[in-house]
């Protein structure tokens, strides 16, 4: 299943059963807030960075139970 068609308890599924990873996830929406954000304007900022650290960490601590 595509994350980004998946409803959130899915994503969640998903996560528990190891089909994601956070990372992913969490790039896939920064993916398609950039290619929509020219027409939607609906971002001042992207945190990407902080994202992707805070998405690493919850993978980490995921793994370690």
């Amino acid at each position: 299943m595509d994350v980004l068609r998946a409803s959130l308890a899915e994503i969640a599924n998903g996560l528990e059963r190891d089909e994601w990873s956070s990372r992913e996830v969490t790039a896939a929406c920064f993916a398609i807030a950039k290619k929509n954000t020219d027409r939607t304007h609906a971002y001042v900022e992207l945190a990407e960075d902080s994202a992707l650290a805070a998405a690493d960490e919850a993978d980490s601590r995921r793994r370690r139970g």
